[in-house]
């Protein structure tokens, strides 16, 4: 529950650093918001303070008050990462591409762009993986009850403590890791073949999505590939800790 309290803290300042742009003349961003598409940096900035800030504050609080008033044992703890780590990427995933989307379609409308024109070759690319993040979003959420649901059905808080082998937690968080971001990256090394047929003058964007897929699922690997050597050394003396 910490970790939604330190992503409330992360992500208010984060809004703070987005609000500058906003309120300073030079930056254009004043003039942008006035026409569309730049009224999307409105709903972004806005998803991003109730999404990003009040539903990082309220999960946390959420399994705080579960685990003190009910005397639960703590939250599921790969259940609760995946739950964070889905929710917080989807948040800045999406409201960053709608930020985006409002600057670059209101830079375009400000000096003359047709609507069909900044549709079709400038922010129309954006449409899909803005849904895309959402869906990770709902995911997570979905995840975030399961958790919520597996701490309901846990009996009474232990006061004891079994001790558990630094290595062997070490191999099933690096399991767990690899993992998911296998699993992100193989959706977004999808999404590229789903959008050219829509929008083929838009592939240095999707080559750049493609690429920062493959980046993930090789960083990936190589997390596995460390697991299995934490997994060696499981037990024996002198241990990864």
């Amino acid at each position: 529950m910490r970790y939604f309290l330190y992503a409330t803290v992360i992500n208010f300042c984060a809004a703070i650093v987005f609000t500058v742009p906003v309120v300073v003349p030079e930056y254009t961003f004043p003039l942008e918001l006035t026409v569309w598409p730049g009224t999307w940096m409105f709903e972004a900035y806005f998803a991003f303070l109730i999404v990003g800030v009040l539903g990082n504050l309220g999960w946390g609080e959420l399994l705080d008050l579960l685990t003190r008033n009910l005397d639960k044992e703590e939250s599921g703890r790969y259940l609760a990462f995946a739950h964070i780590s889905l929710s917080n990427l989807a948040v800045y995933g999406a409201t960053g591409l709608m930020f985006a989307l409002g600057y670059l379609g209101g830079a375009a409308a400000l000096i003359g762009f047709g609507r069909a024109v900044i549709t079709q070759s400038i922010i129309g690319w954006m449409v899909v993986p803005i849904g895309v993040f959402i869906y990770l979003y709902l995911i997570g959420s979905i995840l975030g009850v399961a958790n919520l649901v597996w701490m309901l059905g846990r009996s009474k808080r232990s006061r004891t403590v079994a001790p558990v082998q630094a290595s062997s937690h070490r191999y099933k968080d690096l399991i767990f890791w690899g993992g998911l971001i296998a699993a992100v990256s193989a959706l977004f090394a999808y999404l590229p073949l789903v959008e050219i047929p829509y929008y083929p003058s838009n592939y240095l964007s999707e080559i750049t999505i493609l690429s920062i897929s493959v980046i993930g699922l090789v960083a990936a690997g190589g997390i596995e590939t460390y697991a299995l050597i934490v997994r060696r050394h499981i037990g024996k003396p002198g241990a990864l800790a």
